[in-house]
């Protein structure tokens, strides 16, 4: 990666608020991350708030508190 493409990147990141980058993440990290993803969804439809603790005792999971369900899972 260049010193051009490092500006580009932050013009563009400057000018739309994010950058995207091509490739960045193999094909196959991609579908993991995706399949842990839809385990962490899969998960959730089992709570009915937070869960989970992180390092500082924060809940690792938020749910969202108005389409959050059994039948629709959702996580911010």
């Amino acid at each position: 990666m260049s010193l051009n493409d490092l500006k580009g990147y932050r013009d563009a990141y400057q000018r739309d608020g994010y950058v995207t980058i091509e490739d960045a993440v193999t094909p196959q990290a991609l579908a993991a991350m995706r399949e842990q993803l839809d385990l962490w969804t899969s998960e959730s439809s089992r709570h009915d708030s937070p869960y989970g603790v992180i390092m500082d005792g924060r809940p690792r999971f938020d749910i969202e508190p108005e389409t959050h369900g059994p039948d629709t899972p959702a996580l911010r």
